[in-house]
């Protein structure tokens, strides 16, 4: 039997009947008194007394608590009174809103680099520290009784990391790895007919053709023809001066900039140019950053060959707006644009310049 189960046995086996004798003073606690029985095979009440009832039911004869415990139930109850030990509230119990409230003052955001395979993750600022937000908590909070622990628990329910961000590794080259380790298999070898060994050699044979494709643009030395890599960079938070206690827990805003850096054998002589704005002009869905290719466009509107890097970010460089953009500013009159090739980097090694496919727009 559970708890339950086992209080409820022994309420069936306590009778309760008025005090038969009273005190001249009149002032006993006692209410009632209590007779107990059990039932033999034929299902006939015996009474017995408390101590035979303690001792069969496996307890010490000379503990009655768990007894007490059940006879404090009200006279008119049909069953007794539930085991209320460790369901009392805790009058230190801290509030986890007002723990949540307080990290969300630092502003969590989502990072560029892994909306796409962690788009529920949130990133902090790396000149901040749980440590830092926790001695920040007390001071802001001296009556609340919050130990570090709790604090790093709300940080942790809300999913918030303070990882080094933009040293993600190839996920089709680390699968790649584990198979290797888990098999026989050898990359040189081409004889072996495996699926994953296959899906893998058209990933390297894709990403080997698209540095060589890269190598090609940086070698390029026509003047007329631009060739820049564009990205999106990673959020800053602004103020920043980590020489500055005060700064640390300001209330920060989150500032956005879209780089365009020119790539070959001109991109010396060329200045790089970089669109910034911040979180009260507007965010970075997928007509923001239109704005800044248009931006950087209107900024070389004499160009009349221009080639664009960028990587596979799904929501940022591969939506039909962006695309649907491009076929619109080649045969827009503001900018004289003939050729416009848009070429991605290879998922997964666009940190190392390995690079995947390309498409021309052509202008007519």
């Amino acid at each position: 039997m559970n708890n339950n189960e086992q209080r409820t046995f022994v309420f069936s086996c306590i009778k309760r009947f008025a005090k038969e004798s009273k005190m001249v003073a009149n002032n006993s606690r006692k209410e009632n008194s209590f007779k107990y029985v059990l039932k033999d095979l034929n299902g006939t009440e015996n009474y017995v007394c408390k101590t035979f009832l303690l001792a069969t039911l496996g307890f010490h004869p000379a503990n009655d608590r768990f007894l007490k415990s059940v006879r404090d139930t009200e006279p008119t109850a049909a069953l007794p009174r539930k085991d209320m030990r460790g369901r009392h509230p805790n009058s230190a119990k801290v509030d986890r809103n007002l723990l949540v409230d307080h990290i969300k003052t630092f502003q969590p955001v989502v990072s560029h680099y892994r909306r796409e395979h962690a788009p529920n993750r949130l990133y902090l600022s790396s000149d901040i520290s749980v440590t830092l937000m926790y001695k920040d908590f007390v001071e802001k909070n001296p009556m609340v009784k919050a130990s570090y622990e709790l604090y790093r628990q709300a940080v942790a329910s809300m999913n918030i990391s303070f990882a080094n961000l933009g040293n993600e590794e190839c996920f089709e080259c680390e699968k790649f790895n584990l198979h290797l380790k888990s098999s026989l298999h050898k990359k040189e070898d081409s004889s072996i007919d495996c699926k994953e060994c296959g899906v893998w050699k058209g990933h390297k044979e894709n990403y080997v053709a698209a540095r060589e494709e890269y190598e090609k643009d940086k070698k390029e030395r026509e003047p007329e023809k631009l060739i820049i890599s564009a990205d999106l960079q990673n959020v800053i938070m602004l103020p920043r001066a980590e020489m500055f206690k005060e700064m640390i827990f300001t209330p920060r805003l989150i500032a956005f900039n879209e780089s365009f850096v020119p790539v070959g054998a001109y991109s010396k002589a060329l200045k790089a140019m970089a669109v910034i704005w911040h979180e009260a002009i507007s965010g970075r869905k997928k007509e923001d950053l239109i704005s800044t290719f248009y931006a950087f466009l209107l900024n070389n509107r004499d160009t009349p060959y221009i080639t664009i890097w960028l990587d596979n970010c799904a929501a940022q460089n591969k939506n039909w707006s962006l695309l649907s953009f491009f076929i619109f500013i080649v045969n827009c009159a503001d900018v004289d644009l003939k050729i416009f090739y848009v070429k991605y980097f290879q998922c997964g090694h666009d940190k190392n310049t390995h690079l995947y496919y390309f498409f021309p727009v052509l202008h007519s």
